[in-house]
C-alpha cells in the first residue's frame, strides 16, 4: 500500500514513532491528538478499512505494525 500520507493518523504513527512495532494506549493517543483529529486515509485497495482517529476513544489499544516484508 506504500507510505501512508503525512496528515493522516497512520502517517503521523508510520513517520514519527521509531521501531516496526508498537501497542499504544488509545485514549493517551486521542488526548495527544488534540482537535481536530487527522484526517483517516482513505484508500482504493477494497480489503483495507482505515483507522478512524474520531474512533480512538472507543478502542483500548492501538497495535501499529509499520512495515510487514512479503513472503
Amino acid at each position: 500500500m506504500g507510505t501512508p500520507p503525512p496528515d493522516t493518523l497512520e502517517g503521523l504513527l508510520y513517520a514519527g514513532l521509531p521501531g516496526d512495532r508498537h501497542l499504544l494506549d488509545a485514549s493517551r493517543l486521542a488526548a495527544a491528538l488534540g482537535d481536530p483529529p487527522p484526517a483517516p486515509r482513505r484508500s482504493p485497495w477494497p480489503g483495507y478499512a482505515p483507522l478512524d482517529p474520531a474512533h480512538l476513544e472507543r478502542l483500548d489499544g492501538l497495535v501499529l505494525v509499520k512495515d510487514v516484508p512479503r513472503s
